[in-house]
């Protein structure tokens, strides 16, 4: 019979983005779907374990995954937004995935942390790094 284990370690993380991807073009309802996406994955860890702690460092990694998606959007060539749309966008997806560092252990790199850290509670001294950061890439 197969056995199901919750781990909090990250065994392997592979990430190729596709040319032809939906993901490559700004979408103004990617916001609802990646919430939609994380409730389910939530509901799907606590199916799988009762363990609270492994559940709220689960729940921060869906989180920071979603966010790093929405800011990843949000900067999208295409996004005809302005400036002060996008900050209030970005607000609002920080109380939707509010993130904790200490908490953290998706292996995101070193530029994503910056980039999270910025959108994480940003104001508009973050969103002016934030927008300069995504425009060099």
């Amino acid at each position: 019979m197969p056995v199901i284990k919750v781990t909090s370690l990250v065994l392997y993380n592979y990430y190729m983005e596709n040319g032809n991807s939906l993901f490559k073009k700004y979408d103004s309802t990617r916001f609802n779907v990646l919430r939609k996406q994380a409730k389910l994955l939530y509901d799907l860890g606590r199916k799988l374990t009762s363990d609270k702690k492994m559940l709220y460092i689960f729940r921060n990694n869906i989180n920071a995954y979603s966010l790093d998606m929405l800011l990843i959007n949000i900067f999208r060539k295409d996004n005809t937004d302005n400036f002060f749309d996008k900050l209030k966008s970005i607000k609002e997806y920080n109380s939707a995935f509010g993130i904790d560092f200490k908490h953290m252990t998706y292996p995101f790199s070193k530029k994503k942390n910056i980039k999270l850290f910025l959108g994480n509670k940003v104001n508009f001294v973050k969103m002016l790094g934030l927008s300069l950061l995504y425009k060099i890439k």
